[in-house]
């Protein structure tokens, strides 16, 4: 009884930990982007779906011509590979960034098919 209430307290302290340290991340990776960013746009990659955490979708960009990766939650069916989105980025760490309009790519689409229709 003494041995599985001592993995139940290190698991416990396991998740504690865990979750603790992307509080911290999140609340710092906020802070860099309110204090600016930069809108660039990304290059759709690919999508990975994880038994556990879910899918994640990986997009590429550059900054400095050094290339830079960012991670979104979530499966985006509407996407292809190689589709642009808008994202932006903070000045401070470029490689702390988020999507702002996954559908970039498609309103060009849209606005190129509308110009040659008329």
């Amino acid at each position: 009884m003494l041995k599985n209430k001592k993995y139940i307290i290190y698991i416990f302290l396991f998740f504690l930990i865990g979750f603790s340290a992307n509080y911290f991340i999140d609340k710092r990776n906020e802070k860099l982007m309110s204090k600016g960013t930069i809108k660039t746009y990304a290059i759709y990659d690919k999508n990975i779906v994880f038994a556990r955490s879910g899918p994640r979708s990986y997009f590429n960009y550059y900054v400095d011509k050094q290339k830079l990766s960012l991670t979104q939650y979530g499966k985006f069916n509407f996407l292809e590979k190689g589709d642009t989105v808008l994202i932006e980025y903070s000045i401070e760490d470029p490689s702390v960034a988020r999507v702002i309009d996954f559908k970039y790519m498609q309103k060009f689409k849209e606005d190129r098919n509308k110009s040659e229709g008329n």
